[in-house]
């Protein structure tokens, strides 16, 4: 989380200090003259950023001539003060059912391999992450992967660092009529939709297409309400287990349309663009695979659940 608001020095200090993270010992720091034309900055500029980092701990360096300089110490602790990450938050839904509880715990897992202190925000709604992640209050959000291709289709700040294709987002989308009879979506239906929810927002949109309906705004954690007052004439929700069995409603599956509903199972993690650095450091500490076996740990024993 970049809190700080840097002048162009701290801005050099920090940017070498998150490189530096990304860093192992025995790795060559890029010349002076790389940064210098990496960021536009003067000689002095990069050399008293290196100055303050060796002074105050953060890194210890040894010149070897044409060999370059390469690292033989790193203080993350130290680094993480001039970094900007203090600490590194991500962002993914709040852990209300056991598909997201393991997922928690797959990112927990993971982020706890950070160099940096981490810690994980529970925030409902993917366009309400995106918000924060635009304005650099979140490193990294979590999102479906139908969700990630539409942001990235609409926001030029933001860019995938990877999907997660062997790990489960939620149950899938079903499209649910409060009257069992129905089984289209006709004109004059009210529909419930959260402007926050991006792949419920497109999915009802698709399905409604060419038709005269209102859509009534609907927050995801007023759906059980909604339904039991129908205030509503048809929603589309996730398919979990209480729905059919505590409503009597049929869970009916989505048609085909042109936004993937199967993609909204899978998660995506995306970053901010200009958070420097954050890119780098998050592909080498969080691996897809290990995620997913962590995931697949959860699953298996509840109790395993760590977030």
């Amino acid at each position: 989380m970049n809190r700080k608001k840097f002048n162009k020095h701290g801005s050099i200090t920090a940017n070498l200090s998150r490189d530096i993270l990304s860093l192992n010992i025995g790795d060559r720091l890029p010349t002076i003259i790389e940064y210098i034309e990496k960021f536009s900055v003067s000689r002095g500029i990069v050399q008293n950023a290196i100055s303050l980092l060796e002074e105050e701990g953060c890194v210890s360096l040894s010149r070897s001539g044409k060999l370059g300089t390469v690292i033989t110490g790193i203080d993350c602790l130290k680094l993480c003060k001039h970094s900007g990450w203090d600490p590194i938050v991500g962002a993914m839904p709040i852990p209300f059912n056991d598909s997201f509880r393991s997922l928690a715990t797959a990112l927990y897992s993971d982020s706890r391999k950070l160099p940096v202190e981490s810690a994980i925000a529970y925030v409902s709604g993917a366009g309400n992450r995106l918000k924060m992640l635009s304005k650099e209050f979140f490193d990294y959000i979590v999102t479906s992967k139908a969700a990630a291709r539409y942001i990235l289709a609409e926001n030029n700040e933001v860019e995938l660092l990877f999907d997660l294709p062997d790990c489960r987002y939620e149950e899938p989308y079903c499209l649910v009529f409060m009257d069992n009879k129905h089984t289209e979506i006709l004109d004059g239906m009210k529909v419930g939709v959260d402007p926050e929810a991006i792949d419920q927002v497109q999915i009802s949109k698709a399905l409604c297409k060419g038709k005269a309906v209102e859509f009534v705004v609907m927050p995801i954690e007023g759906t059980v309400e909604t339904i039991y007052n129908r205030a509503v004439d048809c929603i589309i929700v996730r398919n979990e287990k209480w729905l059919e069995t505590n409503t009597g409603l049929i869970p009916l599956p989505i048609p085909v349309t042109d936004y993937p509903a199967e993609d909204t199972t899978i998660p995506a993690i995306l970053i901010n663009k200009n958070n420097y650095g954050i890119k780098t450091l998050l592909s080498k500490y969080f691996s897809p695979e290990a995620m997913a076996e962590a995931q697949k740990r959860a699953c298996t024993i509840h109790s395993n659940y760590r977030f």
